[in-house]
């Protein structure tokens, strides 16, 4: 790896620990987990090319907003058990209802995201916009 990955992998770690805290304490627990997805394809790009741009940037927050939506979605179905016992999460603090808007809603931006690395990106092409599509 090169010296910035070295230096940057501490970041990493305490991500991947701290994630299986985070609703004891945070409600945002769901980005917690995506920011912590989304730091293997930055550093992937940050190993390959050595230097962060804009582009990979954009690519980890579609990560985050994609992963996150999902674990709410997967998180309301222990609405019940989280407010019964003092876990945090974004159903619990919303309420189912306005949970699933809060996930529509990153799943939007994500989508969003990847239109703008599509149009970032010099190397993807029709089938890449056909992909979103779908």
């Amino acid at each position: 790896l090169n010296t910035i990955c070295l230096i940057l992998s501490p970041i990493a770690l305490f991500l991947m620990i701290i994630y299986s805290y985070t609703k004891r304490f945070t409600w945002m627990c769901h980005l917690v987990l995506g920011i912590t997805s989304a730091a293997a394809p930055v550093g992937a790009w940050l190993a390959v090319t050595g230097k962060i741009i804009f582009l990979p940037l954009v690519m980890g927050a579609a990560n985050t907003l994609w992963v996150a939506g999902f674990d709410i979605i997967y998180g309301a179905q222990d609405y019940e058990f989280d407010t019964n016992n003092g876990i945090h999460s974004i159903p619990a603090r919303f309420g189912v209802k306005n949970a699933l808007l809060i996930s529509r809603a990153f799943h939007v931006i994500a989508l969003i995201c990847l239109v703008i690395v599509g149009l970032l990106s010099n190397e993807l092409g029709t089938l890449y916009y056909i992909g979103l599509f779908i």
